[in-house]
């Protein structure tokens, strides 16, 4: 299955003039008067697949006040970028596009300075904090700066906890990133963090970081649990470090949103919230991610004691502390403050054990070429979401997949991301399946099953999958191999 986090990143423009639909009979506006339909087009903030994104495509499925349509985001399949967030608020301050969801602290780079709070360390604790400070009043303060940059803001989304993996051996104290590099996504909270614990940063994606870290020259990654498909193993995640929270926002090109009635921005808002729920309530919680990152080759965990903790704590101290020499910021840290639960998030707990390399394919027994051929597989979000894949994972799967096999060895062409190199193991009407043989980390997933095969077309049913539950590989497969070649 394709690694989310590591899919390619493309740039779409959908361009859709706002302006009235035609309608027989228009909906009232929530104050009383007729409410015009309209139409924004999007593109997405940060690629298809992964927290963000997740919440974009939500919105632009529901079917909450129907007379705001949101137009799905199209990949058109360019190359992916390290930036591509820069790249989609360029398209809407240019007017190529009129809506998207784009990460705060990127925002933050662009000029809405007003957002930099919500990357300041040690001020938000755990998932209930966020989601208060999201509701509350203060989201709207910080989205004031959003017009200066030609944006406006209608939502503030919580995208998760940001925690450290350190690749090989864990990140446990400060002295553990004095000269290293970091990769990050690009902002200026980020990168105050990271500089402040004595390491730099670097945002590269794809086959880029995927090489940086075999080679050492990235010491580590900061991601949330939701999506450690961006952590390439093996790796060590540090159970009791919470670096921050990422926020995602909302944003509607200004010029748009000027030209809408009050009717159609209380409708927006409407759909805005349903796909926000939607989206929030299909991700995995951290401890059902936390399950799942265990239950991956070479992943690991490791908890800093009370001494590692407080020398990367004192150090985030002063990041926090240089964020609330703004006035306003210091007043919304403030703020955060009277937000906080009373009761703090649950700890998480490590791994019982590291999971190991264990190999569960098939020994071969019989004809190993009955796949030999080029295959078409067309992955549908339906059959994903019905499976139950999280709809930020199953974003990163749909899609049509071309399988190059020669003796059951199939290099994969992928929609968003690197080549797959998959391994087909027969013995009878039993297989195996290794999403990730070439050992690339650009799959990840190792199932076992029955297959047929029906003249042109190779069905699967999967029994057993080792990284995840196994009705997603069967899923992922529903459509049937069609041979092409």
């Amino acid at each position: 299955m394709n690694s989310p986090a590591r899919a390619a990143l493309t740039l779409v423009a959908v361009i859709t003039v706002i302006s009235p639909l035609t309608a027989c009979a228009a909906p009232l506006e929530r104050s009383g008067a007729p409410a015009d339909p309209f139409t924004l087009s999007s593109t997405w903030g940060n690629g298809p697949g992964g927290i963000g994104s997740d919440v974009l495509s939500a919105i632009a499925e529901s079917d909450v006040a129907p007379e705001a349509t949101v137009s799905e985001p199209v990949d058109d399949s360019r190359a992916p970028v390290d930036d591509y967030e820069g790249a989609t608020i360029t398209l809407l301050q240019e007017g190529a596009v009129d809506f998207s969801v784009v990460r705060a602290d990127r925002l933050v780079m662009a000029g809405a300075h007003s957002l930099a709070p919500l990357q300041a360390p040690l001020s938000v604790f755990g998932p209930d904090h966020a989601a208060a400070i999201a509701a509350s009043p203060i989201a709207e303060d910080l989205m004031a700066d959003l017009p200066d940059i030609g944006l406006v803001g209608v939502a503030v989304v919580p995208g998760g906890t940001r925690r450290l993996f350190g690749y090989h051996e864990g990140l446990l104290e400060s002295s553990d990133f004095a000269g290293a590099v970091i990769n990050t996504r690009v902002g200026p909270g980020a990168d105050a963090i990271f500089s402040a614990l004595g390491a730099q940063t670097e945002h590269s994606t794809g086959d880029d970081r995927t090489e940086r870290a075999a080679a050492g020259t990235s010491r580590g990654i900061e991601v949330s649990l939701q999506q450690v498909g961006a952590v390439d193993l093996p790796a060590v995640m540090t159970t009791n470090v919470d670096l921050y929270t990422k926020f995602d926002v909302v944003v509607v090109r200004k010029a748009a949103w000027d030209a809408l009635t009050s009717g159609q921005r209380a409708a927006l808002r409407e759909k805005v919230a349903a796909g926000e729920k939607t989206a929030e309530a299909e991700r995995p919680t951290d401890a059902e991610a936390l399950s799942k990152w265990c239950g991956s080759p070479g992943a690991s965990t490791a908890t800093a004691t009370a001494a590692q903790l407080a020398t990367i704590t004192d150090a985030l101290t002063s990041v926090r502390d240089d964020v609330r020499r703004d006035p306003a910021a210091a007043e919304a840290l403030d703020r955060f403050a009277a937000l906080a639960p009373k009761a703090a998030p649950d700890e998480l707990t490590g791994c019982e054990q590291s999971a190991s390399d264990g190999d569960d394919s098939l020994e071969p027994v019989g004809d190993q070429t009955v796949l030999d051929g080029t295959w078409r597989l067309e992955i549908t979000l339906d059959n994903l979401l019905a499976a139950g894949m999280p709809r930020a994972e199953a974003l990163g799967n749909v899609g049509v997949w071309t399988f190059s096999i020669v003796d059951g060895r199939g290099v994969v062409d992928q929609p968003h991301g690197d080549d797959c190199v998959t391994q087909f193991t027969f013995a009878g009407e039993d297989f195996s399946f290794d999403w990730d043989a070439g050992k690339t980390g650009a799959c990840y997933g190792l199932g076992r099953g029955t297959y047929r095969v029906d003249g042109n077309r190779a069905y699967f049913e999967f029994t057993s999958e080792r990284d995840y539950d196994a009705a997603w590989d069967t899923a992922l497969f529903a459509e049937g191999l069609v041979r092409i070649g």
